[in-house]
């Protein structure tokens, strides 16, 4: 995932808490070769003051650079420490101020710490996703995640974009694509998603001749603001995590033989409690699919 930041008017570029060295040595004002290589040695100078064994490869701040292709092109990343150590030296050299350091590193901190937290929620989303899959493989729903498709729509430079979930409904020639989030979802998000990202664009494109469906899912709810966006749309909508779930775990009780559903109840809910709705609803659905059956 990279995100472009600005700071002064210049663009610089982040993999999560990684900052790129080329955009870093150009808001520090550092174009010169020689005037690099003059950090990297007063660095190795101040770490010769050291004893052996703390010379490790972690506070090696230029020659341990991890290398990234973004947009196709190799470039150099480094880590917030390496950073202060550059920002530092640039103090001592009189290239830039102290206060100039200090307000690149707050704003630099406040990227990562953003970063972190954005990366918090995605894992969170992405065990969703997991639960929710492993729960459609008691049954013949068929659902893929983090399905990847070519974007040739807009103008970003990625050029691939993820379906978080897609349901495939063969009798219906259906596709349903979902959006999911952990947290309520938001108009920024709807607006991100329709708008911005065009995914129910690049579906209907990846997906011919099929009925294509978008769907926000979350098990927070969907903000009126959102919701009222979306009713504009006939085909796209939104669907409670919990509503999903429970079509699922229906759906696996209609191919499980009525004699093994004591023991699905109990290992089954166990499981999957962070996705599925509360035991009542759950056997008052039980019930009356138990009289049809009977």
């Amino acid at each position: 995932m990279f995100e472009v930041h600005y700071f002064s008017d210049n663009s610089v570029t982040f993999s999560r808490n990684l900052i790129a060295l080329s955009d870093l040595l150009t808001v520090l004002g550092i174009r010169q070769k020689a005037q690099y290589q003059n950090i990297i040695k007063r660095h190795e100078e101040r770490l010769s003051q050291f004893p052996e064994e703390a010379y490790t490869n972690d506070l090696a701040p230029f020659g341990r650079e991890k290398e990234i292709f973004v947009s196709g092109n190799k470039r150099k990343f480094i880590n917030l420490r390496q950073s202060i150590i550059c920002v530092h030296q640039a103090i001592n050299l009189g290239i830039i101020t102290s206060q100039y350091g200090f307000n690149f590193l707050q704003w630099y901190a406040y990227i990562v710490e953003s970063g972190i937290e954005q990366w918090y929620v995605e894992k969170s989303e992405e065990a969703l996703q997991d639960s929710l899959i492993m729960l459609a493989g008691y049954g013949r729903i068929v659902i893929r995640q983090e399905v990847t498709i070519l974007d040739n729509l807009s103008d970003s430079d990625k050029k691939t974009r993820r379906f978080d979930l897609v349901e495939f409904d063969n009798p219906r020639k259906a596709v349903r694509i979902r959006e999911l989030k952990k947290h309520t979802i938001t108009i920024n998000h709807v607006r991100e998603a329709i708008e911005k990202r065009r995914y129910l664009e690049l579906a209907v494109q990846k997906y011919p001749g099929k009925q294509v469906d978008f769907i926000f899912c979350s098990p927070a709810g969907i903000e009126d603001s959102a919701s009222n966006f979306i009713d504009q749309f006939e085909n796209i909508y939104y669907e409670e995590m919990q509503e999903l779930s429970l079509r699922l775990y229906l759906n696996a009780l209609d191919h499980t033989p009525i004699e093994g559903w004591t023991y699905f109840q109990r290992n089954i809910f166990s499981k999957f409690q962070n996705i599925l709705p509360e035991q009542k609803l759950l056997r008052a659905a039980e019930d009356v699919k138990r009289q049809k059956r009977k």
